[in-house]
């Protein structure tokens, strides 16, 4: 791996990179923004002194991510890295992405087990699903940190064509990931939400199916042009997974929207987000 400093890279390409980041920061702060009043009212009750763990995952997911860009918003945006050591940043960034997606892949998972009445077979597919796409992960910030690759003065990555493939690889593993819950999820709710219509149906799981829906589309969507820009954007230095940024506040965004739903929706009657659909049902 080769530092900062040693290669060159266009000032349109700095440009583009940042203004990619921008958008996804902007979204993540700017989501916060308008739904802190929601926020107090529905989360902060749950959290103390009832300790919902559907309230305490949002706040630390969400909390977390926004400290943890704070050094991407200051060294990218704000006081550009240009001239300064790169490879531990860019680590942290690998790391972060791992971080963001992995805390929502979980929090989909639980979802996801208890949509199917907490089956065993449903756990050992999400654990083995799970194990498959960290694997990736790992494997792409191996990659990502790989002599193959080297760093801009401004610290934008530009890589060997022939790992290019290889980097690309980690995006690919969310994006089977992410379809992989995003079908089971469609698929229970759609039928547990048939079935409950010949009762007038379950608001909670309306609500699900809509999230869910809305949710996965717009990941898959993200995920996808960030993948793309591995292949389209081969010849054009430091723009390969320059979508990165975008996808993951995109990621913590739209989880919380969909806690916050299902927060408002279920307080106080059905208290946190991960309860089985026989209990719903029951309720």
């Amino acid at each position: 791996m080769v530092d900062a400093g040693t290669a060159h890279v266009p000032l349109d390409s700095v440009f583009s990179r940042d203004c990619q980041t921008l958008l996804g920061l902007s979204i993540l702060y700017w989501d916060w923004l308008v739904t802190l009043d929601q926020e107090v009212k529905i989360i902060w009750p749950n959290v103390f002194p009832s300790w919902s763990a559907s309230a305490l995952s949002y706040v630390l997911l969400r909390y977390s991510t926004m400290l943890a860009y704070l050094p991407v918003l200051v060294l990218e945006i704000i006081t550009p890295l240009e001239g300064r050591p790169c490879g531990p940043y860019m680590l942290f960034r690998q790391i972060l992405f791992v971080y963001c997606h992995g805390f929502v892949y979980i929090l989909l998972s639980i979802r996801v087990y208890a949509l199917y009445e907490r089956k065993k077979k449903i756990l050992v597919f999400l654990w083995a699903l799970a194990a498959a796409v960290g694997g990736v992960g790992i494997y792409g910030i191996i990659i990502g940190m790989s002599p193959g690759h080297t760093f801009s003065k401004h610290c934008l990555t530009q890589a060997d064509p022939k790992s290019v493939a290889k980097k690309a690889l980690a995006w690919e593993g969310l994006l089977v990931g992410d379809f992989a819950l995003f079908s089971l999820t469609v698929w229970r709710s759609y039928k547990l939400n048939h079935e409950a219509r010949l009762r007038g149906g379950i608001p909670i799981l309306n609500l699900i199916l809509r999230d869910g829906t809305l949710y996965f589309c717009v990941l898959l969507i993200c995920n996808a042009l960030n993948i793309a820009t591995f292949y389209f954007n081969a010849g054009k230095p430091g723009l390969l997974g320059s979508l990165g940024t975008l996808s993951s506040c995109m990621s913590v965004t739209m989880m919380g929207r969909m806690t916050l739903n299902l927060q408002r929706e279920g307080s106080p009657r059905f208290r946190g987000c991960y309860k089985a659909p026989h209990a719903v049902r029951q309720a």
